[in-house]
Formats: C-alpha cells, structure tokens, sequence
C-alpha cells in the first residue's frame, strides 16, 4: 500500500509539474511574433522562425487596401528574411498583437528599395504604438541613403496595460506617399531588461521607450 502511495503521489506530481510547463509555455509564447510581411507560410534565417502575415489575424484594419509583392531587385549583401518581401499601402494599415500587461520590446525591419508600382523615394509614413508615435515622418530610402546602409531596422519598448492589445499602425505622410514594413518583432519585456535598458524617457542609439 505504501509503494502504491508513492507512486499515485510521484504521477500526480508529475502531471501537474507538465500541466504547468505546457500552460507556463504558452504564456510566453503569448508575448513572441516574429513576423514576415508580404508573404504566407514559414520562413527561416539562420536564428528565427518567421510567420508570414498573410497566414495570422494580426492585421487588423487596412488589409484590403494593402499590396503583398517583392522588391523589384534584390541586393545580394540583403538578407531574404524577412527583407524579401513587403507589406505596402498608400494608407493606413494596422497591426494588432494580444499580449500579456507590462513592457514589450517591438522592433521593426525596412528594405526600402523599388516596389513594383511603388517608386522608393515615395515611401514617407509615420508609425504609432497604443498613442505613442515610433516614427513621424519617416522617408526610408533617405535615412538609408544617410546611413550608407541597404536596410534599416528601429527597436522600441512600449508599456502595455492590462486589457490593452499591442496595436501597430503605419500611416502614409502624403497622399502620394505610401507606408511599408517587411518584418515585425514583438518580444515580452525580459528581452529589454537584459539590454539593461529604462523603461522612462529615450535611451542611447535606435532604442526607445515609452510607458
């Protein structure tokens, strides 16, 4: 009976210990998407797994107004993913992405090159996060042109409060200008705090946050 006891108590233990792993893992997955714009399926790099945003409910307002395609030529010092494809509009579209309460880590991946029926000078847009503004303004190919570089990324942190939904929304400057993304990452706050980075005011380099 005693060995029996022990046995209903170690499965038990058992059970519950891989019911909290499993339920603890999709919490935190909760708070990662790392997302591939202008495109279906899964697509890898050497260090992610991307999800096309074709295949997600993420985007939540603007879809039918917003073209999928590829840069017209492709650098070859370019990574593919996620700069092969785009997510482009000549207005607003929208992205939006459950999370748990507290700071999210949000960075975001230009390639700003020739888009068919999408000139690269033309791309001027602002980007806002939950009433914070993350870009205003923004013409990709000059500040590309200015950084001697072929693609651009920006990291941001943004506080997000209990029942609020972490919302991406990108805005064409002109009427005949247009926004574009090629890559969305959202990471819970864990990330952030490793850089050892505050959460009040602008913090050195690329990185923003706001609360």
């Amino acid at each position: 009976m005693r060995l029996l006891s022990i046995i209903t108590t170690s499965l038990t233990l058992f059970f519950l210990l891989l019911f909290l792993s499993i339920h603890l893992q999709a919490y935190t997955l909760e708070d990662n998407f790392t997302i591939s714009c202008g495109t279906t399926g899964i697509v890898f790099d050497d260090e992610r797994t991307w999800t096309g945003d074709a295949d997600t409910k993420y985007l939540s307002g603007g879809q039918g107004r917003t073209v999928l395609t590829e840069a017209t030529t492709q650098d070859p010092s370019v990574n593919q993913v996620p700069y092969t494809t785009a997510r482009l509009s000549r207005s607003q579209f929208n992205y939006s992405f459950p999370v748990s309460a507290g700071p999210k880590f949000v960075r975001l991946f230009f390639y700003p090159a020739y888009y068919p029926s999408f000139p690269r000078t033309d791309a001027s847009f602002s980007v806002q996060s939950n009433g914070f503004t993350f870009l205003k303004g923004f013409n990709a190919s000059l500040n590309a042109d200015a950084e001697a570089t072929k693609t651009i990324f920006r990291e941001y942190v943004v506080n997000i409060n209990d029942g609020e939904i972490l919302i991406l929304s990108f805005t064409p400057s002109q009427p005949n200008s247009y926004a574009f993304i090629n890559g969305i990452e959202v990471q819970g706050g864990e990330e952030e705090k490793k850089m050892g980075l505050s959460f009040s005011g602008v913090s050195s380099g690329d990185w923003q946050s706001w609360h």
